[in-house]
C-alpha cells in the first residue's frame, strides 16, 4: 500500500513541477516577444541609414543607447520576476 502512496505523491509532485515550468515558459515567452520586437523595430530603423549626416548619427547613438537602457531594464525586470 505505501508503494502505491509513495507513487501518487512522486506523481503528484512531478505535475506541479511541470506547472511551475510552464508558468516560467509563459514569462520567458512574453520577454521573448518583446526582446524579438524591439530587434525589428531596431532593423527597421537602420535601413534607412546609408549616408547620414553628423546630426543624424548623433540621433541615431541616442536612439541606440536608449535602445540598450531598454533591453537592460527589460531583463532587470524579467530577473526580479524570476526571484
Amino acid at each position: 500500500m505505501s508503494i502505491i502512496k509513495n507513487s501518487a505523491k512522486r506523481h503528484n509532485m512531478n505535475r506541479q513541477d511541470q506547472e511551475d515550468a510552464n508558468a516560467g515558459q509563459g514569462k520567458n515567452a512574453k520577454l521573448s516577444g518583446a526582446m524579438q520586437l524591439k530587434r525589428d523595430q531596431t532593423a527597421i530603423e537602420r535601413q534607412g541609414i546609408v549616408a547620414a549626416s553628423d546630426e543624424e548619427w548623433e540621433d541615431l547613438e541616442a536612439g541606440a543607447e536608449q535602445s540598450w537602457i531598454e533591453v537592460r531594464d527589460t531583463l532587470t525586470d524579467a530577473i526580479k520576476m524570476t526571484r
